[in-house]
C-alpha cells in the first residue's frame, strides 16, 4: 500500500530524536537546579556562621566599652561592669567550653532583698563551632601608663553540604571608655 501524502505526522525516528534532545536538556537542567540548592545551602551556612560571630563580638565590645579591670589570657576574657538600675557592679566572664561560647555574669541587687544573681548561658549558635576565642589584654596593669585594651581574635566553624566546613575567622579590639590614663 503506497504512503498518503496528504497525511501530517511525525516519522518515529524523529520522535525519537526529538525524546533524546528532551532528556539530554532535563538532565543538564536537573544537574543546574541540583547545584544552585546546594550553593543556597553553603550560602545560609556560612551566613548563619557569619551573623553569629558578628553578634558574639558585638555583644562582648558593647559590654567591655563601658567595662573596666580587663583580666583575660587565652580563651577567657573578663571584666566588670559599673552599676546600672537597680543593681551593684556586674562581674562579667566570656569563656570557651568546648565548642561553644560561654557568658557569665553576676550582680547583686542595690534595693533589698540585696539577692545576688548568677547567669551562665551559651551564646554562640548550637549549629556554630567555636574552634578558637583568643584574648589578649594590655595596659591593665595599676601604673603602667597605659589604657586597657582587648583584643579578641575568635574563629568559629559550621558543617556545608558534602561533609565540608566552613571557617570563619574575626578580630577585635576593645578599649574601655573609663580613662584611666595618669589616674594613679
Amino acid at each position: 500500500m503506497a504512503a498518503n501524502p496528504s497525511q501530517k505526522g511525525f516519522a518515529l525516528i524523529e520522535l525519537i530524536v526529538s525524546i533524546g534532545l528532551f532528556l539530554v536538556v532535563a538532565s543538564i537542567v536537573s544537574g543546574a537546579v541540583t547545584s544552585l540548592f546546594k550553593i543556597n545551602t553553603v550560602s545560609k551556612q556560612s551566613e548563619l556562621l557569619s551573623t553569629n560571630l558578628e553578634m558574639i563580638l558585638e555583644d562582648i565590645s558593647r559590654n567591655a566599652r563601658v567595662g573596666y579591670d580587663f583580666n583575660g589570657s587565652g580563651s577567657t576574657f573578663s571584666f566588670t561592669t559599673p552599676p546600672a538600675g537597680d543593681r551593684e557592679e556586674e562581674e562579667v566572664l566570656y569563656t570557651l567550653s568546648g565548642t561553644s561560647l560561654r557568658k557569665e555574669t553576676e550582680t547583686t541587687n542595690i534595693y533589698p532583698p540585696y539577692m545576688a544573681m548568677s547567669t551562665n548561658q551559651q551564646i554562640s549558635a548550637a549549629a556554630v563551632n567555636i574552634d578558637s576565642f583568643l584574648v589578649s589584654v594590655s595596659g591593665s596593669s595599676s601604673g603602667d601608663k597605659e589604657q586597657p585594651m582587648a583584643t579578641i581574635v575568635i574563629t568559629g566553624s559550621t558543617a556545608v553540604a558534602g561533609g565540608q566546613r566552613k571557617t570563619i575567622t574575626y578580630r577585635t579590639t576593645v578599649t574601655q571608655r573609663k580613662l584611666d590614663i595618669g589616674s594613679q
